[in-house]
């Protein structure tokens, strides 16, 4: 098997460690944000801390010479925690959708296109699960039926 991202490219490595350190610097600070409600919800403030957990060991990852691992553990982890959160959120109603293009994008870069592709469909099955999800037909008969597509 070929090695996904060239070993020898500053570059690719360089984008690797500032993607590292951009889940490291949001996920605490979004993190000590939730912190900062009088009633903070426990279960967002540890999936943001997860997402700063994902970006340190992408750096320590890096740092010990396993860009191909670190790169990989960038892309897939976040991809994982921004479902997470975005179902709590919301499913198909989440901000947090916005995130999946960067990640796509990201991924095309680090990764190629075989990663590319694969983590485009599992991307495409979530949406369509949460499109799936927010059918009226989940919802308690007191609350309003809202127009899914609308969303």
């Amino acid at each position: 098997m070929p090695p996904v991202v060239n070993h020898n490219d500053p570059s690719m490595r360089r984008m690797v460690q500032v993607a590292g350190w951009v889940a490291v610097v949001v996920g605490a600070l979004v993190a000590l944000l939730l912190l900062r409600e009088e009633q903070p919800q426990w279960s967002r403030l540890a999936l943001n801390l997860c997402v700063a957990g994902v970006g340190a060991t992408t750096l320590v990852a890096l740092h010990l010479g396993w860009q191909a691992l670190a790169a990989r553990l960038l892309v897939w982890g976040v991809w994982v925690v921004v479902s997470l959160v975005a179902a709590s959120n919301g499913g198909i109603n989440s901000p947090n959708l916005l995130i999946y293009p960067v990640l796509i994008v990201l991924c095309a870069w680090l990764l190629g296109g075989r990663s590319t592709v694969g983590l485009l469909a599992v991307t495409g099955g979530l949406f369509a699960f949460f499109l799936w999800a927010d059918q009226p037909f989940w919802r308690a008969p007191a609350m309003p039926a809202m127009k899914c597509w609308a969303g």
